[in-house]
């Protein structure tokens, strides 16, 4: 199984209205791209300084189901509009065991 994380911080003014598109943005893709196995999203709830703002996690069966969803017109679509926001953004693709 892949866990793919990301993580990010979000640009200086990003409205709030625009924070709660992207978690219904990832809740859409959670949905409608079947190669997710799951996936769950959230706030940093601020317990420590230096914190990333925002992280999403998500499971694929491999690497093919992983790169599926990367490729996929409603992640492209995601990318394309709410990529910009970040400030400082990491990412992850680890092996898990089932």
């Amino acid at each position: 199984m892949i866990r793919h994380i990301v993580m990010f911080t979000w640009k200086d003014g990003t409205p709030d209205t625009i924070k709660s598109e992207v978690l219904a943005g990832f809740e859409h893709m959670k949905k409608a791209i079947v190669h997710v196995i799951d996936m769950k999203c959230g706030s940093d709830q601020g317990f420590a300084e230096g914190n990333f703002d925002f992280a999403m996690i998500a499971d694929f069966a491999d690497k093919a189901a992983w790169s599926g969803y990367r490729m996929h017109p409603e992640h492209l679509a995601f990318v394309q509009k709410f990529g910009a926001l970040s400030a400082n953004i990491a990412r992850i693709q680890s092996e898990i065991p089932h």
